[in-house]
């Protein structure tokens, strides 16, 4: 959300204090990952500040640690919050 429409400091800034820099590197960061996750459509991705959220359901805890590995591999991944739930058979 832009507030005031205008850009005061040279740098465009979101509600949440992040550059437009920062913005569009977290939300290549959120491609590359939901590329790594296209097979798992449960699971919602959002980035802000290189920390990756995951949100959703996974058939095993096994799976839950294999996800949170890959993601860390992106590159600009600082930090992985996992909200991941495994559903019960």
């Amino acid at each position: 959300m832009v507030m005031g429409g205008g850009q005061s400091s040279g740098a465009y800034q979101q509600q949440d204090d992040r550059t437009l820099q920062q913005v569009s590197e977290d939300a290549n960061i959120t491609q590359r990952v939901q590329r790594i996750l296209e097979n798992h459509t449960k699971i919602d991705v959002d980035t802000s500040n290189g920390i990756v959220t995951l949100r959703g359901t996974v058939v095993s805890q096994r799976e839950v640690q294999r996800i949170i590995s890959q993601v860390y591999r992106v590159d600009g991944v600082q930090r992985v919050d996992s909200q991941l739930v495994v559903s019960s058979p």
